[in-house]
């Protein structure tokens, strides 16, 4: 599936929490298969990163999943910082039980 790269402030601001926004039909249907987290591959040399669900994901009133994993990687791949209102595409990949794969979509 396709999701955004997200921020919940300016690039500048210390305390900037990064993340990656689904679709709230994409949301919905990872909750369907009753995970309350997933394991994110992001290199393939390193383990898969735990990204728990926050309460606000879970209960439908966002549909981002925010780690400091993902903002790490954002940073390794040359993604932050991006132009307000263009995010970067990637591409979430399930590839077995909770487990998924991120990657860039080169466009």
């Amino acid at each position: 599936m396709k999701v955004k790269a997200w921020k919940n402030s300016t690039h500048e601001n210390p305390n900037v929490c990064y993340g990656i926004k689904l679709k709230f039909i994409d949301r919905d249907k990872l909750l369907s298969k009753g995970y309350d987290h997933i394991l994110l591959h992001l290199n393939q040399k390193e383990k898969p990163a735990p990204i728990n669900f926050s309460q606000s994901f879970r209960h439908g009133s966002c549909p981002e999943l925010r780690s400091t994993y993902i903002g790490m990687w954002l940073k390794q791949q040359g993604l932050i910082p991006w132009e307000k209102g263009f995010p970067p595409i990637l591409m979430l990949t399930h590839l077995h039980d909770n487990h998924f794969q991120l990657k860039i979509i080169r466009e």
